[in-house]
């Protein structure tokens, strides 16, 4: 019995590990796609754009045993007859096993652990609701290439939901956390209990009213019952019903809620922002109206805008700000719907342009280029101003490039070299450490004669969209260092 409440639990326990294995396998797996999957999307896409959950199904881990040959236990003699085998304790013996197979046993084995296999990867991308759906397509098809899935074995879901900035997240705490309703405050407990007691002496002070004017009626003092004069009640013309109380004994609750108001303006967002900056500029609009529509904006927008602005006019804006007051919703109206039909009829732009040529490949922008610098030497300048080629590069300083080297990827930024200009090859190279040398001369030697064009443009799209990040937030400065 010793022994084979010692096997069930060796059982046990071997179940519990291949359990626990397989588990831990499974969530190091999920972890490590998902945290590949989010950080090649914050600095492909910028933050706060996309949230990825990765979630993998694989086999449970096993163990195999494979008898090898007839034990030989110490301490005991094997017998020579063929019919007599000594078993080892514990070991369970068939009386009807014909005793040529009894000489057989027991065997010695080796038992190994059998890995679990992947069977199927599941990918949920969650979008900002703000963020382009054409640039929320290529991001899906780049996190399947680079989580490298295998449809339709592997799924990968998107949806669209509504992305709260830090200062929308703090407005809502603010609310939440106002306090109690009236109504809340009202019924407490001990004001309860204070209610009670002055409901009860009422009632009882009302019964001993109708007592007297009973008692008088009937004695003749107030003449007949029909005209004895009734018990009267001040009611202060001023007290309030509070709105929270109802004949029915409950509490009516305020919702507190981001959406129960309409909000003016809620069309802007970071997609047109740049469009509005224009219509500012050439429709001449009033301070008045600009501090109207940036107190209704998400605050990194009002700032925006205020940036673009001349001291003078934010110092403008900012006192309109401070003074609260109510506007006439009719002129909002009006104001907004101005600003809706501007928006909704204008066409190009800065950032028209810019979302139009994330699309275009390098060497299309070069060809461009050169065609315009021989046509049209204003739009030449224009089309500088507002693109930025991998060969630009080299314009960096060098403490500007190697923080651009420190945030790439080391295989994409030697696929993005396989075909740049020798001047902008020598300026990375001299910025690069020897190890990074060595694995980009190793990758090179390996797949550079099968690296393809199309994988060559995203890797240097890859790269230009880290300098811009970088530019955006004011660690390095490309733009104004290209020449025109």
């Amino acid at each position: 019995m010793k022994f084979r409440s010692l096997r069930v639990s060796l059982l046990i326990a071997c179940l519990a590990t291949s359990l626990f294995a397989a588990t831990s396998d499974e969530a190091i797996l999920e972890q490590s796609l998902t945290s590949k999957a989010q950080q090649a999307l914050d600095r492909i896409y910028g933050e706060r754009n996309f949230v990825v959950d990765v979630d993998v199904d694989m086999t449970t881990p096993r163990y195999e045993v494979k008898y090898t040959e007839q034990a030989k236990p110490r301490g005991v003699q094997q017998s020579k007859k063929s019919d007599e085998v000594n078993v080892l304790p514990g070991y369970p013996v068939i009386k009807n096993l014909a005793p040529e197979s009894m000489s057989k046993l027991p065997f010695d084995s080796v038992t190994t652990y059998v890995r679990p296999v992947l069977l199927r990867t599941r990918v949920k991308l969650v979008v900002n609701k703000d963020f382009s759906k054409s640039q929320a397509g290529r991001a899906k098809e780049m996190v399947s290439e680079l989580l490298a899935l295998q449809i339709p074995r592997d799924s990968i879901e998107m949806t669209f939901k509504p992305f709260y900035s830090s200062e929308e997240l703090r407005q809502a705490k603010v609310i939440k956390q106002e306090g109690p309703t009236l109504t809340q405050r009202i019924f407490v407990p001990s004001i309860m209990v204070t209610l009670g007691l002055a409901a009860w002496f009422s009632l009882l002070f009302l019964a001993y009213m109708w007592m007297q004017s009973r008692a008088n009626a009937k004695s003749g003092r107030g003449g007949n019952e029909s005209s004895a004069p009734a018990p009267t009640v001040s009611v202060n013309p001023n007290f309030e019903i509070p709105e929270s109380a109802n004949t029915g004994g409950g509490a009516q609750t305020v919702a507190h809620s981001e959406h129960a108001i309409k909000r003016y303006f809620d069309f802007i967002n970071d997609q047109n922002v740049e469009e509005l900056l224009y219509l500012i500029r050439s429709e001449n609009m009033s301070v008045e109206n600009i501090s109207i529509i940036v107190s209704f904006l998400p605050a990194r927008l009002g700032a925006k805008i205020m940036g673009e602005l001349d001291l003078q006019n934010q110092a403008t804006i900012t006192t309109n700000i401070l003074s609260q007051r109510v506007v006439n919703r009719a002129y909002l109206d009006k104001l907004e719907g101005r600003v809706r039909d501007w928006l909704e009829c204008l066409v190009g732009g800065k950032s028209s342009f810019v979302r139009l040529f994330s699309y275009v490949s390098g060497e299309v922008k070069k060809q461009l280029m050169g065609v315009l610098g021989q046509t049209n030497q204003d739009a030449y300048r224009m089309f500088r101003e507002s693109v930025i080629i991998f060969d630009d590069l080299r314009y960096l300083s060098d403490d500007e490039l190697k923080f651009v080297l420190s945030e790439s990827n080391i295989e994409l930024l030697s696929t993005a070299l396989v075909s740049v200009d020798d001047s902008t090859q020598q300026k990375i190279n001299s910025n690069l450490t020897q190890s990074a040398k060595e694995m980009i001369r190793q990758y090179l030697d390996l797949k550079g004669k099968t690296i393809s064009k199309r994988d060559i443009e995203a890797a240097q799209d890859y790269v230009i969209n880290i300098v811009n990040k970088l530019e955006a937030e004011g660690k390095i400065n490309l733009r104004s260092k290209i020449s025109g």
